[in-house]
């Protein structure tokens, strides 16, 4: 039992079975579960904007896997490490024609003129459960969505930029290279899912 009576952190992991390299000798497969408990039980917005730039060492290829997190997570773990290097918060990682696509842990949504942005999963973006959830949110409060390409321009002609995942719910970004930015939406979007997940699931 882990004795978790409020928020918290579940993580599955599967691996195949033991038995061949390249190629298995069986598709059967094992997991375990992690489970870690929360201080809080809602989710909080960032009090200080993450300050991000581009990952440019490793670009990401699209496949039929790409919108699935799996253990080939180089790219990802390269972008955390060297956005530390650099001071930073987090790396946004591009594909090889230069479209934004994600960071390194994160899904990104821009904000211009009050209509939000966000990579689409045939851009080869993680299929993200914030991402689908904050679209679906926004929808049914008749903030508009586009699923299209992002380009490093548009993250300079953004009035903002947050980043989405499944355990911190949604973080505004408050600076990339020389631009400023705002998180009038990011607000916005934290108090809905709040109200979201006291409504629909009574926590």
């Amino acid at each position: 039992m882990s004795n978790i009576t409020e928020g918290g952190r579940c993580r599955m992991s599967l691996d195949r079975v033991t038995g061949g390299a390249y190629l298995p000798e069986s598709n059967d497969c094992t997991y375990y579960i992690e489970v870690y408990p929360y201080e809080v039980n809602h989710f909080e917005l960032n009090a200080k904007g993450l300050e991000v730039d581009i990952y440019q060492d490793i670009k990401l290829q699209k496949n039929f896997l790409s919108n699935y997190k799996t253990k080939a997570g180089l790219p990802y773990v390269m972008a955390a490490l060297a956005a530390k290097e650099k001071g930073l918060d987090d790396l946004f990682l591009s594909n090889d024609k230069g479209n934004i696509l994600e960071t390194s842990s994160c899904n990104i949504f821009i904000v211009s003129n009050g209509v939000l942005y966000t990579p689409g999963l045939d851009e080869g973006c993680l299929a993200g459960t914030m991402r689908m959830q904050i679209i679906n949110l926004a929808i049914a409060n008749n903030i508009k969505v586009y699923e299209c390409t992002i380009l490093p321009q548009n993250l300079l002609a953004a009035d903002e930029i947050f980043v989405t995942n499944a355990i911190r719910g949604i973080n505004w970004i408050g600076g990339y290279r020389t631009k400023r930015f705002y998180n009038n939406m990011s607000r916005k979007l934290v108090v809905l899912l709040n109200d979201y997940w006291e409504r629909e699931l009574g926590i």
